[in-house]
């Protein structure tokens, strides 16, 4: 709960840890609040109460040093206000929702359209949905769209069938890992199974069931989804009805263990009562086999654990018990995983002859093209970003710091740079690489673009973005990015111009967050001014004149109007505006004025020249042959551009070797051709 205001609530979900299920979530306590209001009572009687709930998703600017308790608000931002606006247009006992939310949810949540909603700030009514309510379940959602072809991954379909046919042909347990980053498809293939499994002439048992990605007290969630699924129960039921249908299902049980094995399964679906005797984990495991290989025995079984990495150690226990103690049944056990379950469990699946473990490695460049190609016209996943910031979140706190000084230094990164932002130890530094390179975060560069450095570069730009833009206040960012720059400029002092580039980038960007924060120093201003021009220089030089303009006009805005060289400056803005064809003739006039009344004739007399030839080009020939006459004067009458030169092209070509002036071309007269020509004045 964030905050209480009157009779109003507002609560977050996805702060200040993130989850990739906190739009569901945010829905699900939207209907269960709906539904708990609907039902209370006073005394015998129906409460006369009434709510309307409006959920958004999106991103907000998040204080995590705010004290809720005390009336604080942690959360503002556009999202905030748009809930705001559903909540106040939503129907009596009604939640509404915004499009990101609904595109999330709304493949658990059943919606009905709602007309848009007219609100304060937006140019065009906000589209919402109603939702009603959760959509049924089979332990967790196996069905997909199948918007696209299967691309790159046959080799690991093949496993899975390869494992399931010998599950079925030899009676023995087979369990198969399936390990990826989020993303990778994982999911996509075990959908791809399922498919196989239900076009196949043989009767197969499926159940799923997932791990959740927050609470210590879930333990064995994703099997009690698989028994509730197995007997039917609904959320909704009773205990009564909840005890029925789980006899029911505890048939396939023979039955002398059969009520001891009801006694077990009673936990996992809600309807246990503690009898007091202690610790019987090693019964229950048994109990819960029995039950699994009963259903195994009266048709084939597939149980699909999603997830596992979030799973409890009680429940990791309990799959790699049952792969080993299965026996005599056609039992195949497929679990998903990020790379942290082998973290956590090193040797997973390791010395069992019916246990596999398939690592998914990214496409190759080929498949990828495939895939986009078949891509192209939908929209990405909306949750992708919270994918990511949910597995930032899950990192322990160094290697998460460890990401964040990197996602300061680029997409690109050397272990150099990190020991300038607070990562001393390098022996420590390598090691917890490496971890985070198994995690599929990061990637090793095999050749250093630095010399006794180590390489590294981020799986996905996202990750770096979500990185940089999650886990780094202001303050931070202006000192890590002053750092950085100041290890870059100690490389190599004899080619400073090669990362000139880098250098405008940090400076510019510890500028940016210390004007934010109300830190900026002229000091910084100075560098960040002298980088901003290098650059310029830098892409003048590889007449890459578009971002040239861009560098010199972030230096000219840095600029003191009575500093001497803002004047070099403006005509170097000036010739890059002119070859990138963006004018430049108000910049080149103004530096061949101060340039002149500096007394720098060379200089003025260069603005006057390409200013003449901008002009003419322009067509503003009066002009043009008026700096002319300037320009010409400005270097005492030598080296000057004659009047019949501009007029006819006898003089010579563009005065910066932009191409060459013929008189007698009747398709373009005296207008410069394509290609460099000789530069004379």
């Amino acid at each position: 709960m964030e905050k209480f205001i009157g009779d109003a609530v507002m609560a977050l979900f996805g702060a200040p840890v993130a989850h990739e299920d906190d739009p569901e979530r945010a829905v699900r306590a939207a209907l269960a609040i709906r539904d708990a209001i609907g039902a209370a009572d006073v005394g015998g009687r129906a409460a006369a109460l009434r709510v309307r709930i409006g959920v958004t998703t999106g991103e907000a600017l998040v204080s995590v040093d705010a004290r809720p308790e005390a009336g604080e608000g942690m959360a503002s931002g556009d999202v905030v206000n748009t809930a705001a606006r559903l909540q106040a247009a939503a129907p009596v006992n009604g939640v509404l929702v915004d499009e990101p939310t609904r595109r999330a949810t709304e493949q658990v949540i059943a919606y009905e359209a709602a007309d848009p909603v007219s609100a304060k700030g937006k140019k065009e009514p906000v589209q919402v949905w109603e939702a009603r309510s959760p959509q049924a379940r089979v332990g967790v959602d196996v069905v997909q769209s199948g918007r696209s072809p299967l691309i790159g991954r046959e080799r690991e379909l093949r496993q899975l069938l390869d494992g399931l046919a010998r599950a079925h042909q030899e009676r023995s347990p087979q369990l198969v890992t399936l390990v990826g980053v989020p993303g990778i498809g994982k999911s996509r293939l075990v959908w791809e199974l399922f498919l196989a499994v239900d076009q196949s002439q043989e009767l197969v048992r499926w159940r799923q069931g997932r791990s959740l990605p927050y609470g210590a007290g879930f333990a064995f969630w994703a099997l009690g989804e698989i028994v509730k699924a197995e007997a039917g129960i609904l959320d909704t039921d009773s205990a009564a009805e909840a005890e029925g249908k789980l006899a029911d299902a505890a048939s396939t049980v023979g039955p002398a263990e059969r009520g001891w094995v009801l006694g077990h399964l009673r936990g996992l679906v809600g309807v246990a009562v503690d009898d007091g005797r202690g610790d019987r984990r090693g019964e229950a495991f048994a109990a819960w086999r029995l039950f699994l290989e009963s259903l195994a025995d009266e048709r084939p079984l597939v149980l699909v654990f999603e997830d596992l990495h979030w799973a409890d150690e009680g429940l990791l226990d309990f799959v790699d018990y049952v792969a080993d103690r299965a026996e005599d049944v056609p039992l195949s056990v497929v679990a998903t995983a990020r790379p942290e379950l082998l973290d956590r469990r090193p040797a997973w699946g390791g010395g069992k002859l019916n246990a596999q473990t398939v690592a998914l490695p990214a496409m190759s460049e080929g498949e990828t093209a495939r895939l986009l190609a078949a891509l192209l016209d939908l929209p990405a996943p909306e949750s992708l970003q919270g994918i990511i910031a949910a597995r930032l979140d899950g990192l322990p706190a160094a290697e998460k710091e460890l990401l964040e000084n990197a996602a300061v230094v680029g997409k690109v990164f050397w272990t150099g740079a990190l020991t300038a932002v607070g990562e001393h130890d390098r022996f420590t530094l390598d090691d917890r690489l490496h971890v985070l390179a198994r995690k599929d975060f990061l990637r090793r560069v095999r050749r250093s673009t630095v010399a006794a450095e180590t390489e590294y570069a981020f799986r996905h730009v996202l990750v770096r973005d979500v990185a940089y833009g999650r886990l780094l206040p202001r303050a931070e960012r202006v000192e890590k990015h002053r750092q950085i720059a100041g290890w870059l400029e100690q490389l190599s002092a004899e080619r400073s111009e090669d990362v000139a580039e880098m250098l405008a980038y940090h400076y510019g960007s510890a500028l940016e967050y210390a004007r934010a924060i109300g830190r900026e120093t002229e000091e910084l201003r100075g560098r960040a001014r002298h980088a901003f021009a290098a650059a310029g220089d830098r892409a003048s030089a590889l007449s890459a004149f578009p971002p040239a303009v861009g560098f010199y006009r972030s230096a000219l805005e840095l600029w003191e109007r009575d500093d001497a060289a803002r004047a070099s400056l403006l005509l170097r803005l000036g010739k890059a505006l002119h070859h990138a064809g963006e004018g430049g003739e108000t910049e080149l006039a103004e530096a061949g004025e101060e340039l002149a009344r500096q007394g720098d004739r060379e200089a003025a007399a260069d603005a006057e020249t390409l200013l003449t030839w901008a002009l003419h080009e322009a067509g503003d020939q009066e002009r043009s042959e008026r700096h002319l006459a300037r320009g010409g004067c400005s270097c005492g009458g030598a080296g000057g551009l004659g009047r019949e030169g501009v007029r006819n092209g006898d003089a010579g070509g563009h005065p910066h070797g932009q191409g060459e002036v013929r008189s007698g071309d009747p398709d373009r007269p005296g207008k410069p051709r394509h290609g460099r020509g000789a530069s004379r004045r």
